[in-house]
Order: C-alpha cells, then structure tokens, then sequence
C-alpha cells in the first residue's frame, strides 16, 4: 500500500553468477514497489556499486539505487516457537519495515541441499547466528545437516516473507 516501508532479503555478497540474486532483478522488484507508493525500500543486506554494476540495468536505475536504504543494525530476537534456535541476531528493519520481500537465488548449498526462501533468511542473521546454526556445539561444519536445517526453519518463524521472488535466471 502506498505510504509502506519494504524490505527486501537478496543474496548479494558473493561474486560468482549463480551464487548471487541477479541485480537487475532486485532493481525492478525495487523500482514496483517505489511506484506503487513505497515511502521507502529497504535491503536488509548492504549492496555496493560493484554488485549493482553486475547487471544490465544500474545506469537506468541509478536513482532507484540511490534512493536505497539499508539495514543498519542487528537485534536479539527471542524465537519462542524455535526448537533448536531459540534466539537468533536479526536486522532491524526486518521486523520493523511494513512489508518483506525475499528475492533469493535458487542454488547448491553444501548443508542443506538447496538454498532458496528458507535458508535465504540466513542473510537476515548476523555471521554470530548464522555460525552457530551449523551445529549444537557452535563449530562450523557441514557434518549436523539436521540441526542446520532445523534452526534455517527456527529463523523462518521470525518473520515470513509477504512476497518471494526466487531468482533462477542463473542455476549453480
């Protein structure tokens, strides 16, 4: 509705294609939501120009780029539903923007099979989560696939998406 604040979750720090939300895609996700009324479009994940530069379309959403905001902090949330994770370190503004988008890339994940709108959520989460997701003991490993996979569907209950856009353009 026009007025609303929206967030959006892309996977935009990696380099390769296919491990990467296409930008291009997340530029027109942005630039609807702005003529729609958006009074602002948030990235829960900062974005530099070099991704942006990535895709076909930044020189004709330079100001759609401009006008971006980012999320700035993390918070301790209490996951009161979790099984294994019961407090997770989240952005702000995912709770507090008015509507969530999650544009993930549909990929290969070593832990978890796919990655996609579920696991995307762990772009939301700080690294201190995110790590400690991979096993009971906190070690970062890839051997504890269901502890993994049940904290990736613990962090789902914060907050789901209002809308997912999953970007397959590019498949790795």
């Amino acid at each position: 509705k026009p007025g609303q604040s929206v967030a959006l979750l892309v996977n935009s720090p990696w380099r390769n294609a296919g491990y990467y939300t296409q930008p291009d895609v997340v530029l027109v996700a942005a630039d609807l939501c702005l003529k729609a009324g958006a009074k602002e479009v948030i990235c829960l994940h900062s974005a530099n120009q070099e991704y942006w530069d990535r895709g076909k379309l930044a020189s004709r959403y330079k100001q759609v780029i401009d006008g971006l905001k980012f999320g700035t902090e993390k918070i301790l949330t209490d996951i009161p539903a979790g099984v294994s994770l019961k407090k997770a370190e989240i952005t702000r503004e995912l709770k507090e923007a008015d509507v969530f988008i999650s544009i993930p890339v549909a990929k290969h994940h070593a832990g978890c099979i796919f990655s996609g709108n579920l696991k995307g959520m762990m772009g939301a989460s700080s690294s201190v989560t995110n790590r400690s997701m991979h096993s009971p003991t906190g070690e970062y490993t890839y051997d504890e696939e269901e502890f993994l996979a049940q904290c990736i569907a613990d962090l789902s209950l914060v907050r789901k998406p209002d809308l997912c856009i999953m970007d397959a353009t590019v498949c790795s």
